[in-house]
């Protein structure tokens, strides 16, 4: 798992805006890169973005016309360019915050529409370098997080698992309610988590607000399995009661 869930690239001029939209991804747990909070007084500048662009999953390019003028972001850009080229390990994702027209190497790569500062596009930016699923924990419960589009492998259920304190392993409510469909590959880490927390007299429920998804869990029976809910009021009552 990489340090880092995003990079993020943007002109000086444009320090506001990136500043906004940072703090608000930081305060939904993102784990950010970014200049001014990552390079100290007296630290090698360039070693230091070379070193956040090798450790983020993403790459997020604040797009403006100031953006495009920014030696900077040139380097920023182009270096992760011909570092992975293909963005197996580090997806460029341009987010668009003024009218600007894209370079040439870019003018492939879907963007993020955020001019508007819309909810929507907000959400878009939270999933697109948000972790498969995020934990939140607070007053003795803790609330793993799926996004929309989540594949959660083996590394991420160990790195889940391994971060957790021995307390807040005991009451733990998995929310379901962006996805719309899961893969084997989380419905694996689901079960796996349910029978860790119960070989330690924990409780866990799930919550999942999809009507599909609750179709498919009654049909495939996993709700004998799983103690499933349609609310979150209703999944955090249980693991918060003793019985």
């Amino acid at each position: 798992m990489q340090k880092y869930d995003a990079f993020v690239s943007y002109s000086s001029a444009d320090w506001r805006s990136c500043l906004a939209l940072c703090e608000r991804l930081k305060q939904d747990g993102v784990r950010l890169w970014l200049d001014r909070w990552n390079i100290a007084p007296g630290e090698n500048i360039v070693s230091r973005i070379d070193d956040g662009l090798e450790n983020s999953q993403a790459l997020l390019l604040l797009a403006s016309p100031n953006a495009f003028q920014s030696d900077w972001s040139e380097i920023e850009r182009t270096s992760q360019m011909f570092r992975d080229p293909g963005g197996q390990k580090c997806r460029l994702i341009p987010i668009l915050i003024e009218n600007c027209k894209f370079p040439i190497m870019l003018a492939n790569l879907k963007y993020i529409d955020y001019r508007d500062r819309s909810e929507d596009a907000y959400y878009e930016i939270l999933c697109a370098c948000s972790p498969p699923a995020r934990v939140v924990t607070h007053g003795g419960l803790t609330t793993i997080i799926f996004r929309e589009h989540p594949t959660v492998d083996w590394t991420d259920s160990a790195m889940i698992w391994q971060g957790l304190q021995p307390a807040q392993r005991r009451a733990i409510v998995v929310d379901l309610s962006r996805c719309r469909y899961l893969e084997s590959a989380d419905l694996a880490f689901i079960f796996r988590l349910h029978k860790r927390v119960c070989e330690i007299n924990g409780k866990m429920a799930v919550y999942a607000a999809d009507q599909g998804l609750l179709e498919l869990f009654r049909i495939t029976k996993f709700d004998r399995s799983l103690t499933i809910f349609d609310s979150r009021a209703q999944a955090v009552e249980f693991v918060n009661s003793g019985s």
